[in-house]
Order: structure tokens, then sequence, then C-alpha cells
């Protein structure tokens, strides 16, 4: 999916041979084989983030138009950034703080009406992994109890941190 949206935003800038190629690097690279052998949420979190972008940027061009046409992007940008965030929730503030910027470059004249789309798009999404989640606040403590914060030189034993060097045996 990534790969066809690659092509197909490529093709229409550089023509079929630049987007042929760009389609070929990205089918052989390595990182694209090995998430093919092992697929995992990182490759889920990342289709989200290409497709809450591109959506953001759909909802921009949008609102040079009627008010009547915004709604079912709208909800259409909330469902991509809730896939973003149902795949990784560290992937919601990325997808929304990109998809900000490139709502601000294109919408010429409506700027002042961004900022509150991508807000509501950001809290339809953490609604939607709240309630994939039934209503339970696990969804958003990963966030708080994972070790991901910690730096590799530390250990923690029995609540303490200690340097790897400074460890007791």
């Amino acid at each position: 999916m990534l790969g066809a949206g690659l092509w197909w935003v490529t093709r229409r800038l550089y023509g079929n041979l630049g987007g042929y190629t760009a389609l070929a690097l990205y089918c052989f690279s390595p990182a694209v084989l090995r998430a093919c052998v092992a697929p995992n949420a990182e490759m889920l979190a990342a289709l989200g983030v290409y497709g809450g972008v591109y959506t953001c940027i759909g909802v921009a061009h949008a609102m040079q138009g009627p008010v009547a046409k915004w709604r079912p992007r709208i909800v259409l940008l909330t469902a991509a950034f809730g896939m973003a965030a149902a795949a990784h929730i560290a992937a919601l503030p990325v997808v929304a703080l990109l998809g900000l910027i490139a709502m601000l470059w294109v919408a010429e004249g409506r700027r002042s009406q961004v900022l509150p789309v991508v807000l509501a798009a950001t809290v339809g999404a953490l609604v939607v992994v709240f309630a994939g989640y039934g209503f339970s606040p696990d969804a958003f403590s990963y966030v708080f109890r994972s070790a991901a914060g910690l730096s590799p030189s530390r250990s923690t034993r029995g609540g303490a941190s200690f340097p790897r060097s400074a460890t007791p045996a």
C-alpha cells in the first residue's frame, strides 16, 4: 500500500520513469524487505502516518471549496489518524504535527481553520483508540510503562537505576 502511494505520487510529479524508479528502489530496499518478511506494527504506523499526511493535504485542498465538502474528508482524516495511533500511540503526535505543517502550507486563505481541524481529528483518533481498548486506560499507559525512554547504558533493578559499570553483582 505504501509502495502504491509512493508510485502514484512520484509518477504524477516525475512521470512514468520516476514513478517506476521510486517503486523499484522502495520494493528492494533492505528495510522494506525485512518488514515484509516479519511484519510488525511499525509498518501499519508508517501507513497511518503516510495516509494521515496525505489526507491532511486533501483536506487542505477541500478547504478552498464549500464547507459541505469538508466533513467527509475530516472523518477520513480522523480514521487515518486513528489507524496511525492504533498501530503505535507515539505515531499520533508525529502525524498530527506533520499534517498540521502540510495543511498550513497548502491551505491559503483558510489557515485560521487548520488548527481546529487537526485538533478535532486528533481528539477523534484518541477516542477511536480508547474505544478499541474497550474504554480502558491501558491504551495510553504503554507510553508510561515502556522502557523506551531509558538510555541503553542504564539498567533498572528494584526500582533504582544504576550505571552498568556500577551495578552491584
